[in-house]
């Protein structure tokens, strides 16, 4: 081994991948189970349901976020809409508006 070789050992796995995990995604039968979870979601698209019975998804993560105990990374979906899909109480519907896209929400007829 030379005594001027400075280079370090290389690491097995980045500081990233040792420090942060991905948590499994919560299946939708398993959180359709979690009352208090679905009244969270219900309630939230409720109160940001417009005219047309659409809530927008933006103002729906919005109200989400504002609720302090509820984060949608903690059940394993990286966007909302992957949660609601996943859920599959409400409908999810892309609705393309010229310059960017809207996603919109509405409760499923029981």
């Amino acid at each position: 081994m030379d005594k001027n070789d400075t280079t370090k050992p290389k690491q097995t796995q980045s500081k990233q991948t040792q420090t942060k995990q991905t948590p499994t995604r919560t299946p939708g039968t398993t959180m359709k189970k979690n009352t208090t979870l679905i009244n969270l979601l219900r309630t939230a698209v409720k109160e940001k349901t417009g005219e047309g019975g659409w809530a927008s998804l933006g103002q729906v993560g919005s109200h989400l976020s504002g609720q302090g105990e509820f984060n949608h990374r903690d059940l394993g979906y990286a966007k909302h809409i992957d949660l609601f899909a996943a859920i599959d109480l409400f409908k999810v519907e892309n609705r393309r508006q010229p310059g960017h896209p809207r996603v919109q929400l509405r409760q499923n007829k029981s």
